[in-house]
């Protein structure tokens, strides 16, 4: 089912910034995990996204022929659109701009923006990093985004 990226929120939102960043999801959840340790001839450090430890093997030696994967070890969910530390480099990489209102109900409404032709001129958000997470993914896929059905029910 499509869905406006406008009203995309909590987990929707973070699987399509992950879609938009081109992160294959399973089970409709993107979580990091990190090889701990590789038997290569080099010294093997590689993130990727997984959503369990048999699939962060697969990919980890899909990209490391000749690779064997000791153990992974979760670093922590992918939630850009509370996460600071993940939506930082998307921001900056987008250079999307943040502004707030005038407060209603008193709180904020944000909004982000770009100069970089997108659908929509600016979209807003309850809070900075959903409004910018919004604005990335209304660039990168456009205004409607087609949810997984299990993905359906978080969002508006």
């Amino acid at each position: 089912m499509n869905v406006a990226t406008s009203r995309l929120i909590g987990p929707a939102l973070d699987w399509a910034v992950g879609h938009a960043l081109g992160i294959e999801a399973r089970n409709n959840r993107v979580v990091y995990f990190v090889p701990h340790e590789a038997e290569c001839d080099d010294h093997l450090e590689f993130v990727c996204m997984a959503d369990s430890h048999a699939h962060a093997t697969e990919q980890c030696e899909d990209a490391y022929p000749g690779c064997r994967v000791e153990d992974v070890e979760m670093l922590e969910p992918f939630s850009p659109s509370t996460n600071w530390a993940q939506a930082g480099p998307i921001i900056e990489s987008e250079r999307i701009m943040l502004t707030n209102g005038t407060p209603v109900s008193g709180s904020f409404t944000w909004y982000a923006f770009t100069s970089k032709p997108a659908p929509s001129a600016s979209i807003k958000g309850a809070t900075a990093l959903e409004a910018a997470m919004r604005k990335f993914v209304a660039i990168k896929l456009g205004d409607e985004v087609h949810l997984p059905e299990g993905l359906l029910s978080a969002s508006h």
